[in-house]
């Protein structure tokens, strides 16, 4: 049926929604680290050219989910370290996939990130990687930000500076947001002695933090700052709201055309395209305290 609605169309709506009929966006993944952790599966599913994905509310429910380049419009990779991937990137190239990184890195104490990559191994990595793919297909995410005792606002501008300054060439643009507060996220932070800012923006120091977050992203020629999922909240401070999984930023850097199409799966805020996610919840070894995807 959708095949006989496309073959009703004039040349010009075909090629305009060709990458959203017959192809779809891989998010690999917001469920755990699948280039830090889980490259070689990756790869082996690649070549079988297909995986099976469980439903993560329901286990006996199984997708399919073809991964042959004629269907896979774009991969978008999310990690803090993707160098595990590097030596898979010839081959994805040959095969004809493309794909982008979301690469976190915030240089926050073990305590919040006890299996984290140091900072500098991960700047380095990054470095390496958009030496290899280009800036263009590399966005830095600074999330979530914390606001406690220990990651003060004053804290938060040196640390971001400090990282800002040796990626600036190297990546795309920027994507930041406040720690979204859910239970089960805090009632772990307390059993590790962290207890976070109830109202973050009702403190001057904070306002002043998401200023000079702003004004250091400009400082250094980064194309723009942007937050996830804030319903604007940060736009009196210049940083307005933005997709992850971008369809403009991904027609830009790949050089494809993919067209929005609103992501009923996310929250409520999200400005994420539609995507297949093809992670699983509760696998990613890193065991970050503030981590949304381990219960």
């Amino acid at each position: 049926m959708r095949q006989q609605k496309y073959e009703r169309l004039n040349f010009w709506q075909q090629k305009n929604i060709v990458n959203n009929l017959f192809s779809q966006i891989i998010s690999a993944s917001r469920r755990t680290d699948i280039p830090s952790f889980f490259a070689d599966w990756f790869m082996k599913k690649i070549r079988a050219g297909y995986v099976d994905v469980k439903n993560p509310y329901n286990a006996k429910q199984v997708r399919r989910v073809s991964l042959l380049p004629k269907d896979v419009a774009a991969v978008v990779f999310w990690t803090r370290d993707f160098s595990p991937m590097l030596k898979y990137i010839d081959e994805l190239n040959e095969r004809g996939y493309k794909y982008t990184i979301l690469w976190t890195i915030t240089g926050y104490p073990r305590i919040y990130e006890p299996a984290g990559p140091a900072l500098q191994y991960s700047i380095d990595a990054l470095k390496k990687t958009s030496e290899k793919i280009g800036a263009e297909r590399i966005v830095w995410r600074y999330d979530p930000i914390i606001i406690d005792n220990t990651l003060t606002p004053e804290w938060h501008i040196k640390n971001f500076k400090n990282i800002a300054r040796q990626i600036s060439r190297h990546i795309s643009h920027i994507i930041i947001s406040i720690m979204t507060p859910y239970n089960f996220v805090l009632k772990r932070m307390r059993r590790r002695g962290i207890f976070v800012k109830n109202d973050p923006l009702s403190e001057p120091e904070v306002e002043k933090m998401f200023f000079e977050l702003h004004r250091i992203t400009k400082r250094l020629g980064i194309s723009k700052i942007q937050s996830c999922c804030q319903n604007n909240i940060l736009l009196p401070f210049g940083i307005g709201d933005g997709a992850c999984i971008d369809a403009k930023w991904l027609s830009r850097a790949l050089n494809v055309n993919i067209t929005y199409q609103k992501d009923a799966g996310q929250r409520k805020n999200c400005l994420c395209t539609k995507s297949v996610d093809i992670g699983e919840y509760n696998t990613c070894p890193r065991k970050c305290i503030y981590c949304y995807a381990v219960k």
